[in-house]
């Protein structure tokens, strides 16, 4: 394959970098853009958005493939419509937080430009797992800065949107849609760079996995005002089965939560009363962080959720389905409060009366109550077990790049070497 013009590479790496700090340059204005679109049209917008975004695509991906071939093959059909129903059926399953869809779009773009980008540069199908590598690494640095800028906040599951919506171009572009260099074999060149960024992805991975409230709290003890961050950037946690209340999350085991409960009561009820309104919410949160204390963050973020859910409810009496789910939440919310926070609500003067909490159970939907409360926490595995297999995973793929870099250049049968 003739080697591509170098002014065509520095074009291609050029776009690749301004879409890349355009995606970046939305994150501290991400919050405005919402209310924005969210007043002027309705927050399902941006769910329409990537709908057109999609079609758009297929319809200019129609075109290249006639323009490199005298018909679209069948495949290439198949590979389109499948591609357009698996980014459509995301961008539904999002609906409920439509605006988040959009990563869809800017990690799709970003996936093509940088398949343009790898395959110029090397001409083969390395480019496709360069691309991947690359692109799901710059999804991380998106998650990255968000928890370093305010009010935004680092969440694994975008991660795993921006990172799929990659895969899925090269995915698709591997499978048929870019036959120019499916077809040929990774070479040396290629090959090295995609082992170096998956080893630089593990790594990564491993720092974040790592970077837990326990690294930051010190900060907190010398000099609170330093610390810059809402959130940590990784917090490990428990999900709590109940059998009698349903699951929920907390950074403490449910022994210690009820432990603290009791010892704390009368300290934390007046902290409380003295600081529970809504109008200082903010400020509360930001007084006793998840990482400063966990317990008294948990317990009024519970509170808040109850309060507001239950002013809902009674704010649509008139619609049964929606008063019925809003009670619902409001009273799943009261009984993890009663029996893991109990002695502090009695003391906050912020438990439901008897009569209040017997209207909100016959009103509630039946049946076992999922909290959403703390759902960043990690739960599957322990920080430790969490490194361990980032740094694993840097050890197998450096020992298989190694081996791969050394079977490339053994002389192949006519006595030559792969060239680097």
């Amino acid at each position: 394959m003739m080697p591509t013009p170098k002014a065509r590479q520095a074009l291609n790496w050029t776009a690749v970098v301004l879409w890349t700090l355009f995606i970046y340059a939305t994150i501290p204005i991400a919050r405005q853009i919402q209310t924005w679109v969210t007043e002027h049209w309705t927050r399902d917008a941006f769910m329409w958005a990537v709908f057109a975004a999609i079609a758009v695509a297929c319809v200019l991906s129609l075109i290249a493939l006639r323009r490199s071939a005298s018909a679209v093959a069948p495949r290439q059909w198949v590979i389109l419509l499948a591609l357009a129903a698996l980014f459509c059926g995301g961008a539904w399953h999002l609906r409920g937080n439509a605006e988040e869809a959009m990563h869809f779009v800017q990690y799709g773009v970003l996936s093509w430009l940088l398949y343009r980008a790898y395959a110029d540069r090397y001409g083969d199908r390395g480019a496709f797992a360069c691309a991947a590598l690359l692109g799901a690494m710059l999804g991380v640095f998106d998650e990255v800065i968000q928890w370093a800028v305010p009010r935004r906040y680092f969440d694994y599951r975008d991660i795993a949107i921006n990172a799929g919506s990659v895969w899925l171009i090269q995915l698709g572009l591997a499978a048929g849609l870019a036959p120019r260099i499916a077809s040929i074999p990774a070479g040396m060149r290629s090959a090295r760079m995609a082992w170096r960024l998956a080893r630089l992805t593990a790594l990564l991975m491993l720092g974040i996995v790592s970077n837990t409230p326990d690294v930051w709290k010190p900060l907190y003890s010398y000099r609170p005002g330093l610390f810059v961050f809402d959130e940590a950037m990784t917090e490990y946690g428990h999900l709590i089965v109940d059998p009698e209340i349903g699951r929920f999350r907390s950074r403490l085991a449910p022994e210690r939560l009820r432990a603290t409960d009791r010892a704390r009561a009368e300290e934390a009820g007046e902290i409380l009363r003295r600081m529970g309104s809504d109008k200082e919410y903010a400020a509360f949160l930001k007084r006793y962080s998840a990482i400063t204390d966990p317990f008294l963050h948990e317990l009024r973020v519970r509170l808040f959720r109850r309060d507001r859910y239950w002013n809902d409810a009674r704010a649509n009496r008139g619609d049964p389905a929606k008063h019925e789910e809003f009670i619902t939440v409001a009273f799943g919310e009261q009984r993890i409060l009663e029996s893991y926070f109990g002695h502090t609500l009695r003391a906050a003067r912020r438990d439901w009366p008897k009569e209040l909490r017997a209207r909100a159970e016959a009103a509630a939907r039946p049946g076992p109550y999922d909290s959403p409360v703390s759902r960043e926490l990690v739960t599957r595995w322990t920080r430790r077990e969490a490194q361990t297999a980032a740094a694993g995973a840097w050890l197998v793929l450096a020992a298989a790049g190694a081996y791969d870099g050394r079977r490339r250049r053994r002389p192949a049968a006519g006595g030559t070497y792969e060239s680097a």
